[in-house]
């Protein structure tokens, strides 16, 4: 699945919808991981979100575990994609 990007920019963490983390796995030895990744290098891709139909919220689809360490980091800011895309 390909769509263009509409946008590259920074948000907080919380302002993103997490609606499809219930349906994704994350172990907690990837997670910390990740969180130690992003101790050392920063983020280095940013999360993959689209902005939903009603009230044009961001949504993430990918970078599941980019975020939750952005959360346990207490980062303030993260860069996100926003892609043309649809929920369904």
């Amino acid at each position: 699945m390909t769509a263009e990007v509409t946008a590259t920019i920074e948000v907080a963490p919380s302002e993103l919808g997490t609606s499809l983390c219930a349906v994704r796995l994350c172990a907690p030895a990837v997670q910390e991981q990740m969180q130690l990744s992003f101790s050392k290098l920063g983020q280095l891709t940013p999360v993959q979100v689209w902005r939903t139909s009603a009230g044009g919220d961001l949504e993430i689809f990918d970078g599941i575990k980019r975020w939750r360490a952005a959360q346990a980091l207490s980062w303030s800011k993260l860069r996100v994609e926003v892609h043309a895309l649809e929920a369904a």
